[in-house]
């Protein structure tokens, strides 16, 4: 349910909606005429038609927000119809080292080594979440944040060796996910 409301100290209409499970205000750049007025329990034409022009303004917003989602829809029924029937998986980055651990193996990895991975994964995974806040599902990941991690580990001072464990863990992982991010170095 989507609907216009007045904030408190703000002198704009702002649109309440709801996208994608999550609850949304958004500023809809429209100056609430009259606005004294309507505090004192006076509605006035301005006020009226300043309200009536913030409801467009949302409609045509969440119009935008469905036209995007089908575009995402779209982009899934061609993939399937590729890959003969498979979903488009998405992957929070919040549960890499559980997409980890979910790989199959012909040999099962020893507790230390799955601990130590799993660490290395997870520390990947706060790095995003402290640096790129906006990036919540794996494919928001990108080569330019997996540099900057992987930098981050040579000013730590690590051997080549620890290096190449950790970006041989990350890179499994992503490319399980199916955004190599982690390339060859």
């Amino acid at each position: 349910m989507a609907c216009v409301i007045l904030l408190k100290n703000a002198k704009n209409w702002a649109g309440r909606y709801r996208y994608q499970g999550k609850e949304y205000v958004k500023s809809l750049g429209v100056e609430a005429t009259d606005r004294d007025q309507h505090k004192l329990g006076v509605e006035t034409k301005a006020f009226l038609k300043s309200k009536e022009l913030a409801e467009k303004k949302l409609d045509a917003l969440l119009v935008d927000l469905d036209s995007n989602t089908s575009i995402e829809l779209v982009t899934s029924a061609v993939y399937q119809a590729r890959t003969r029937g498979r979903k488009i998986r998405e992957y929070r980055i919040s549960d890499f080292s559980k997409i980890w651990m979910a790989i199959r193996r012909s040999k099962e990895p020893g507790e230390s080594y799955k601990k130590t991975c799993v660490h290395w994964i997870d520390e990947f995974s706060s790095f995003i979440a402290k640096h790129y806040r906006s990036a919540v599902m794996m494919d928001h990941a990108d080569e330019e944040h997996a540099d900057e991690y992987m930098i981050m580990q040579e000013k730590r001072g690590i051997s080549p060796k620890t290096y190449k464990d950790i970006l041989k863990a990350l890179r499994t992982a992503t490319n399980r996910t199916g955004n190599p991010i982690f390339k060859v170095y």
